[in-house]
C-alpha cells in the first residue's frame, strides 16, 4: 500500500503527520510531496466542495479569511473548525460506508484505518 501525503504551504504540518504516521506503526509506503499550489485536487475530485457545513476554500483558509455558513460572518476559532470538520467527516464517512457493497469477510486493511485514526486525532 502506498500513501502520498500532499504539502503546499504546510510543509512542516505534513512532515510531522508523516512522523507521527510512522510512529505509530503505519507500515505502508509513505510518500510526501512537495506542491507549491493545487495542493487538494484528489480530495476536490473525491469528496466535492463541501462536507457538511464546511465549504472547502482552499485560498480563504489560508489567508485565515474562511467563514462559517451560518450567517454570521464572524471566522471560526480553530476549535469550532475542528469540530464542525470532525462531525462533517464522520456524517460523510457514515454515508459512504452505508453505500458500499458488503461483502463477506471484507474489510479495512489495516493501514489504511491506522492512517484514518491518525489523522482524525489530529
Amino acid at each position: 500500500m502506498r500513501i502520498e501525503i500532499t504539502a503546499g504551504t504546510d510543509l512542516d504540518d505534513s512532515t510531522r503527520l508523516v512522523e507521527r504516521l510512522r510512529a505509530a506503526g503505519v507500515r505502508a509506503n509513505l510518500q510526501l510531496a512537495r506542491v507549491p499550489r493545487r495542493f487538494g485536487r484528489y480530495f476536490r475530485a473525491i469528496v466535492g466542495t463541501r462536507l457538511g457545513r464546511v465549504e472547502i476554500t482552499p485560498l480563504r483558509t489560508e489567508q485565515g479569511a474562511a467563514v462559517p455558513d451560518n450567517g454570521d460572518i464572524t471566522p471560526w476559532t480553530l476549535e469550532e473548525a475542528n469540530a464542525a470538520l470532525r462531525l462533517a467527516v464522520e456524517r460523510h464517512n457514515e454515508e459512504v460506508m452505508a453505500a458500499l457493497p458488503k461483502e463477506e469477510g471484507g474489510r479495512v486493511p489495516d493501514d489504511l484505518a491506522q492512517t484514518l485514526e491518525v489523522m482524525a486525532d489530529g
